[in-house]
């Protein structure tokens, strides 16, 4: 979820993350960019 590129490896997320963001783009009505953005302002 990343803007820029990075070396190494993709980051590795909980089985649970993947269906919880979906969730939250469907509840929100956002874009794919949007929930990408929201990802990225709340995780480290």
């Amino acid at each position: 979820l990343s803007a820029t590129p990075s070396c190494g490896r993709p980051h590795r997320y909980a089985e649970l993350a993947i269906p919880t963001v979906l969730m939250l783009k469907r509840v929100f009505c956002l874009t794919l960019r949007a929930t990408q953005g929201f990802i990225d302002s709340i995780l480290p």
